[in-house]
């Protein structure tokens, strides 16, 4: 596990229910899984990019059903950045935090 200056901390904390903070870098994502199968993530940037490195407020979700016209697939849920949208982009966060409490609903 990565340590991280406080008060970032690794994504395997990270909360599922609420928008965080997070560093983002695509270039660290990687591409398949052992398997030959796309990462979730890359699954994700396939359909829509991703996410440019740097700092964003994020949120868990996006889980994709393709139809039967579309050729059946399901991507489970994924961080994506919080921009008010339907889940569009994809971001792969190395390292989060709470967003501060003074910023919370600002341009909302």
């Amino acid at each position: 596990m990565k340590k991280f200056a406080k008060p970032w901390q690794g994504m395997e904390s990270a909360p599922h229910d609420r928008p965080i903070l997070a560093f983002v870098d695509d270039s660290s994502a990687p591409y398949e899984e052992e398997s030959g199968i796309l990462t979730v993530y890359r699954a994700h940037t396939e359909a829509f990019g991703g996410a440019t490195t740097g700092f964003h407020i994020i949120r868990w979700g996006g889980e994709y059903d393709g139809g039967e016209d579309e050729g059946y697939c399901h991507i489970p849920d994924w961080w994506f950045v919080d921009d008010g949208g339907d889940f569009e982009t994809p971001a792969y966060p190395i390292c989060w935090m709470s967003i501060p409490d003074v910023y919370k609903g600002v341009g909302q």
